[in-house]
C-alpha cells in the first residue's frame, strides 16, 4: 500500500515552480501598474500613470517581457467580446497581483497591500456572455490575491486553460459565481495544462442547463485531456453541477473526462457541492468528484455533506469513479455525511480500475463503499463496517469535535474552529479511539 500513497514527481517539481514564483513580488524596473485613475502613460509603472485596461496591460505585458503586473484594489469590469472579457496568451515567468491601496501619492511602490481592505476583482459587465480569463500558452504565471467572478460561458465559465504545461497558479484567490450555461466547468475549464490553487477558494459556481435537456459536468471544474489540476490548502465549496430536466449531472465540484485528466488535493475541503437535476428523476453521479478514466489522489482532504440528485442509477454520494483504467487515492481523507439523511447514500463507488484508501474515516452513509476490492482498503475506519477486522480497518464512533471541520477529539489536543487554519488548539473530556490506532 505504501507505494500507492508516492507522489509524481511532476508534481513536486509544478509546487517548486510555485514557491519560486512565490519570491516575487517587490517592484522593479519591469513592473506595470492597472488602476482605474491611472493617466495611461507610459511606461506605467506608477499608480499614477497606470493602465485603466486590464486586457491593455496584460498585451503590453507580453510584448515587453514585464514579469509582474500590480493590480488596484478595484472591481475591474469589461464588457464581454460573446467568448471572452480578459485573455492572457504566450506569457511566461509573469505575476499578476491584486490587493492593492493604489494611493498615487505614495513615494514608495508598490505601497500597501492587503487583498482583504482591497479586495481586487476581475468581472464580467452587462449581459453579453463571456467568461472572465481565456488562458492559453501560459508558463509560470501567477495571479494572486484577486477574485474572478461573474463569468457565464460553456465550457469554462470563469477560467478556460489550454496548452499551458508550464503551469498557472492561482493563489490566495477567489473564483465565485461563474456559471457554464451547457455544463462543462462551471469555475474551470482545464486542457492541454497545470493548474495549481494554493490557498484559494472556489464556490458558488454552477455548470449548468443551457438549453433543454442538456447535462451538467462540473460545477467547479471540469478537467479534459491533460487537464490537471492541483489543489493545496484551499476549499471547493457549494458549486453545483445542474442538468436540465432529467438528464444526469456529473461531479457537483469536478468532473475528470480523459484518461490524461488528473486531480491531485492536499489538506483542502471539498463540502456542500452538488450533483443535481432540474427535474425530479434525473441521476446525479459525484456529488463531489465524478472520475471518468483519469487519476484522482487525495491527501488529508475533507469530503463532507456534498448531494446528489440520487435517484435512477449510480449513487454517488462523494466520489464516483469509472472508465478506462481509472484510478483513485484517499489518503488521511474524512468523508462524511454526503447525502446525510438520504436513503440509498453510498459515498465512494468504484465501478472499473483501482480505488485505494488508506488511513481515512468513512462514516454516516448507508453505504460507504460500493464494489470495492477491499484488499486496496488499509488501516481506515469504516462507519458501515465492511473489512472491519482486517487490514487495520474499524468501525467505530470516530468522535469528531464536530460536524463542520471533523477533526477528532483529543484529551491532549485538537483543532477546532478551522479546518488547516484560522483555529485554535484546545482539548476534550474524551479522546478518538481512532488517534494513533492502526
Amino acid at each position: 500500500m505504501k507505494t500507492l500513497i508516492t507522489h509524481p514527481a511532476r508534481i513536486l517539481r509544478m509546487l517548486s515552480v510555485v514557491l519560486a514564483v512565490l519570491a516575487l513580488g517587490t517592484a522593479s524596473a519591469t513592473d506595470i501598474y492597472v488602476s482605474s485613475t491611472g493617466s495611461v502613460t507610459a511606461p506605467y509603472d506608477a499608480w499614477s500613470n497606470a493602465f485603466t485596461s486590464v486586457q491593455a496591460a496584460f498585451d503590453y505585458a507580453v510584448a515587453n517581457g514585464i514579469s509582474e503586473i500590480h493590480l488596484a484594489g478595484q472591481t475591474c469590469a469589461a464588457a464581454a467580446d460573446g467568448t471572452k472579457v480578459y485573455s492572457l496568451a504566450s506569457a511566461a515567468n509573469l505575476l499578476i497581483r491584486g490587493g492593492y491601496k493604489a494611493d498615487p501619492t505614495d513615494p514608495v511602490l508598490p505601497g500597501p497591500r492587503d487583498p482583504v481592505l482591497w479586495p481586487t476583482a476581475l468581472a464580467r459587465s452587462g449581459t453579453v456572455a463571456g467568461r472572465v480569463l481565456t488562458l492559453s500558452g501560459l508558463t509560470n504565471v501567477m495571479f494572486e490575491g484577486v477574485t474572478i467572478r461573474g463569468g457565464s460561458y460553456n465550457p469554462g465559465g470563469g477560467i478556460h486553460v489550454s496548452a499551458s504545461g508550464g503551469g498557472v497558479t492561482f493563489d490566495n484567490c477567489i473564483v465565485s459565481n461563474n456559471y457554464a450555461n451547457d455544463g462543462q466547468g462551471g469555475a474551470f475549464y482545464i486542457t492541454t495544462s497545470v493548474v495549481t490553487l494554493t490557498n484559494s477558494l472556489v464556490t458558488a459556481n454552477k455548470g449548468g442547463r443551457g438549453g433543454d435537456g442538456t447535462q451538467a459536468r462540473g460545477g467547479a471544474a471540469y478537467l479534459a485531456a491533460s487537464g490537471v489540476l492541483n489543489v493545496y490548502r484551499s476549499t471547493i465549496a457549494n458549486n453545483t453541477a445542474l442538468s436540465s430536466r432529467q438528464q444526469p449531472s456529473y461531479g457537483g465540484a469536478v468532473d475528470l473526462e480523459a484518461t490524461t485528466a488528473e486531480l491531485n488535493v492536499w489538506e483542502s475541503v471539498i463540502t456542500n457541492n452538488a450533483a443535481t437535476t432540474e427535474w425530479a428523476g434525473g441521476t446525479g453521479r459525484g456529488g463531489a468528484i465524478y472520475n471518468n478514466g483519469g487519476k484522482v489522489r487525495l491527501r488529508n482532504v475533507l469530503l463532507a455533506r456534498n448531494a446528489t440528485a440520487l435517484t435512477g442509477t449510480d449513487a454517488s454520494s462523494a466520489i464516483m469513479s469509472l472508465g478506462t483504467a481509472p484510478y483513485v487515492l484517499l489518503d488521511n481523507c474524512t468523508v462524511a455525511d454526503n447525502d446525510a439523511g438520504k436513503g440509498g447514500s453510498v459515498a465512494l463507488r468504484r465501478s472499473t480500475g483501482v480505488f485505494a484508501v488508506t488511513n481515512s474515516i468513512m462514516v454516516n452513509h448507508v453505504t460507504d463503499l460500493f464494489n470495492f476490492n477491499l484488499a486496496h482498503v488499509g488501516y481506515s475506519n469504516i462507519g458501515d463496517g465492511q473489512n472491519a477486522g482486517f487490514l487495520g480497518c474499524h468501525s467505530v464512533d470516530p468522535q469528531f469535535v464536530d460536524t463542520l471541520f471533523y477533526h477528532l477529539k483529543s484529551t491532549a489536543g485538537h483543532y477546532a474552529g478551522g479546518a488547516f487554519s484560522g483555529g485554535t488548539w484546545t482539548t476534550a473530556a474524551v479522546s478518538s479511539p481512532l488517534i494513533d490506532r492502526g
